[in-house]
């Protein structure tokens, strides 16, 4: 049998910042159904066609992405809109 050869993974350059938010903040965030999550920052997403966005991993449901509008350090901020 013949050897494969090895594939070099090519990692993205995180973006460490945006919008004044930071990787591993703790923040709340709303999804569409009007429900407000609570998570910590793994990713950000400047170029989604809905805008910037931000990838959290929650105790509840695992990865969420909201966007960046919809996101905040005080629960109070999200409130009814």
């Amino acid at each position: 049998m013949a050897k494969r050869k090895k594939t070099k993974v090519v990692e993205e350059p995180k973006i460490k910042e945006l919008s004044g938010f930071k990787l591993g903040d703790s923040v709340f965030g709303r999804v569409a159904n009007a429900k407000i999550y609570e998570g910590e920052i793994v990713q950000f997403h400047p170029d989604n066609k809905e805008g910037p966005c931000v990838t959290v991993i929650t105790r509840e449901l695992g990865y969420r992405i909201f966007l960046i509008s919809s996101a905040s350090f005080d629960k109070k901020d999200l409130g009814k809109k």
